[in-house]
């Protein structure tokens, strides 16, 4: 396979799905050798991949702007959900929700989907949003840029997504049984929102091609008929290069980057 690598996905410790051009392939790493197990050819480029929690299916979303459920027992293509009207950038399970998934692409469109059936559950217009009046920002330097979705990450009890956008904002929804409502909306950096990250705590952070790390607290409260999401910053981390994928190690509470260098780095936010 010819292909540049451009997404890693870690199964276990040895077993990784690798995003080659097209393809998604699982391979094994043995003491001397990779094995492959076996490979599906997707759409077009693939952007990300995810795994359910149950690890009984993969996620992959490419630029065709579709999202394709593979079988990670047999290898094979289950499901391809259609939306996006243009390349899809990200993708992610919902955490205790064994059906859902999201999506976001460069359409700028936000996809709740019940992949059993096939369906969109909800969906949200990241530039309709930010025409409302309520997510009008006091500063915005990026504001010249379309609302294209970059990133996205879930809490882990499935309640909470943050979404980064081209303009350099990141965008806060609480998920319903079948719906997404829009909790917050604020200026995370002066250009897009490449990576998203989210620990146990309801820590948050983000890389912005501004080469900016950020680390947000996120808080939660309940008012009438609506949960209220808000993000405060706690630290700021000047990379030397624009971050192109961000890696959180709870325990140790450290955020490993990637960026077009051949040096990975690692940094503390505690």
């Amino acid at each position: 396979m010819q292909d540049s690598v451009n997404v890693i996905c870690p199964r276990s410790s040895d077993t990784w799905l690798v995003g080659c051009g097209k393809h998604l392939v699982q391979v094994q790493l043995n003491s001397a050798s990779l094995t492959l197990h076996w490979s599906v050819e997707c759409g077009d480029e693939i952007n990300s991949v995810d795994i359910n929690d149950k690890q009984t299916y993969c996620a992959v979303a490419d630029d065709t702007g579709s999202v394709s459920l593979i079988d990670l027992k047999s290898g094979k293509m289950h499901k391809k959900l259609s939306g996006h009207d243009n390349i899809c950038q990200c993708v992610k399970f919902r955490p205790k929700s064994p059906w859902c998934l999201l999506s976001g692409g460069l359409d700028c469109m936000l996809f709740l989907w019940d992949f059993k059936k096939g369906q969109a559950l909800a969906s949200v217009n990241m530039a309709d949003e930010l025409r409302k009046g309520e997510v009008e920002s006091e500063n915005s330097s990026y504001v010249v840029n379309p609302p294209l979705i970059h990133s996205l990450c879930i809490t882990a009890d499935g309640l909470i997504a943050a979404v980064g956008l081209e303009n350099g904002k990141i965008m806060l929804f609480t998920i319903g049984g079948k719906g997404l409502k829009l909790a917050s909306c604020f200026d995370a950096h002066s250009q897009g929102v490449s990576s998203l990250g989210l620990t146990n705590d309801l820590t948050l952070v983000s890389a912005g091609n501004d080469t900016r790390i950020v680390v947000w607290a996120l808080s939660t409260a309940r008012a009438p008929g609506k949960t209220l999401v808000w993000a405060n910053e706690l630290h700021s981390i000047t990379h030397a290069e624009k971050p192109s994928g961000i890696q959180i190690l709870n325990e140790s509470k450290r955020i490993i980057v990637a960026d077009e260098t051949e040096t990975v780095k690692i940094y503390d936010y505690s």
